[in-house]
């Protein structure tokens, strides 16, 4: 049986999804920033709709099963070619805060991989009902960790800003309730931290 988390680890853990925490996260860049510059890149996600997952669905579980949807998905989504051609090491997933995730891409050098990946996370994360604001850039060199992080975030805000006027459809509310659904027959409690992405699956929609 595993031994009780110590307290370092738990400031590393965020406790709904058992992701990195954003202060992993900001080890990760300093780290990159440190043995690598300029060949990696930092993608910050926000959820554009969470308070309406909230007041649509019926309060902060719904919202909570929704963060936990995200944060499952986005892992099988950053095993696609266009991510593991970049380098070898596994990206770094990370949830941030309350709505936001943050993804180290290692082995990243130009803008454009960067683009692309960002397109095809938006797009593929809407097709689950999960509408996000990504905003992601490389590394410059001499560039801090902080200093990456602060433009980022204002790259992923400038993003949100601009989609603000987009709230959830229709389509997206009825396949964030059709995952709730699979999650319910298959016992799974967001606050419990059970993987959704096996039942997805089962239903062919991974």
């Amino acid at each position: 049986m595993r031994e009780s988390l110590t307290g370092n680890e738990i400031a590393t853990i965020d406790g709904l999804t058992q992701l990195p925490s954003k202060r992993a996260l900001e080890a990760g860049l300093s780290r990159g920033a440190a043995e690598m510059p300029g060949q990696f890149a930092l993608l910050m996600l926000d959820l554009d709709d969470l308070k309406g997952v909230n007041d649509e669905e019926g309060g902060h579980l719904e919202g909570d099963l929704y963060i936990l949807n995200t944060a499952q998905i986005i892992p099988h989504l950053l095993r696609r070619d266009d991510v593991l051609a970049l380098g070898k090491d596994t990206p770094l997933l990370s949830r941030s805060g309350g709505d936001e995730f943050g993804v180290i891409l290692y082995g990243t050098t130009q803008q454009e991989q960067v683009d692309a990946v960002i397109a095809r996370l938006a797009g593929e994360l809407a097709e689950y009902g999960i509408p996000v604001s990504i905003g992601g850039r490389v590394h410059q060199p001499g560039e801090t960790a902080k200093e990456l992080l602060q433009a980022v975030d204002d790259l992923a805000e400038k993003a949100k800003r601009e989609n603000s006027l987009r709230p959830l459809t229709p389509d997206q509310i009825a396949a964030h309730r059709q995952i709730g659904a699979i999650a319910a027959t298959h016992g799974i409690n967001p606050r419990k931290n059970h993987t959704i992405l096996a039942a997805l699956q089962d239903q062919g929609l991974e």
